[in-house]
């Protein structure tokens, strides 16, 4: 696989609140790695005199470069960089485990 760009995953645990009511803090974290980034669909879309981009991605990850102890599930948000430009923060709309070792995430965004 041919990394084009780079993935942030974003990932919220704790919270809530203590026997007494009070909240406790959630802590975030954040987990880096290389990926493969193509677009699926880039269209224009018109509402009501209004003109909106919808975007596609599809992000294919090498999961030997995470660590073994990496939830997806738990992820909440992505942040995109293709290359040195940064696509933006989506939350995963699709996320898989296909074959040949490599997690495979769809992001979509409305512009």
């Amino acid at each position: 696989m041919i990394n084009n760009g780079n993935i942030v995953f974003n990932m919220v645990t704790g919270g809530g609140r203590d026997n007494n009511g009070n909240p406790i803090a959630s802590t975030h974290s954040y987990i880096n790695a290389p990926c493969n980034i193509k677009v699926v669909k880039n269209q224009i879309v018109y509402n009501q005199d209004q003109q909106y981009k919808d975007v596609q991605y599809e992000v294919n990850i090498d999961k030997s470069v995470l660590p073994s102890t990496f939830d997806y599930t738990k992820c909440s948000k992505v942040n995109l960089r293709y290359v040195t430009v940064i696509i933006g923060d989506f939350r995963p709309s699709f996320i898989e485990k296909p074959m040949f070792n490599q997690l495979k995430i769809m992001c979509r965004t409305w512009v």
